[in-house]
């Protein structure tokens, strides 16, 4: 063993040591691995449990989410038929009730074009015939200042 000790350019003090520090170190480890390691294992797999677990739980929340979306999506493209619906309905009944408004407006329009064009030709026909015997007598005037009768 010395000569073993002798290639390395070691001591007999120093082959001593080297076996206490393993004898040390193996049994610090030991020691150190249940008091430290173990707990702390114990909490990087609890950890890594939780994360899995949370993993699962927001994927399967994502999934509801986006289904949920799609609903809700849904409903909103039916809201928008239905109001499309609502107001072609509505613009129907408002040209309706525009058309029914101007008809009638039409038709007193009509009326009171009927009624100036007769009371105008009535005052024509006044004015015809106050022309007619303004002309006459005008006529007679004349004569009678001619002398002729």
């Amino acid at each position: 063993m010395v000569e073993i000790l002798k290639i390395f350019d070691l001591t007999p003090h120093d082959a001593t040591m080297i076996v206490v520090w393993a004898i040390s170190f193996i049994f610090l480890w030991k020691v150190l691995s249940g008091l430290c390691w173990q707990p702390l294992l114990a909490l990087i797999e609890a950890r890594e449990a939780a994360t899995v677990g949370a993993g699962a739980r927001v994927a399967k929340l994502t999934a509801e989410a986006e289904e949920l979306a799609r609903s809700f999506d849904n409903e909103i493209f039916k809201a928008r038929m239905e109001g499309v619906k609502i107001k072609s309905v509505i613009v129907q009944e408002a040209k309706q009730s525009a058309q029914a408004k101007i008809s009638t407006a039409e038709e007193a329009a009509n009326l009171a074009g009927k009624h100036a064009a007769t009371e105008l030709r009535n005052k024509a026909q006044a004015i015809e015939k106050e022309l007619e015997s303004q002309i006459v007598a005008l006529s007679q005037q004349a004569l009678v200042k001619m002398g002729i009768q």
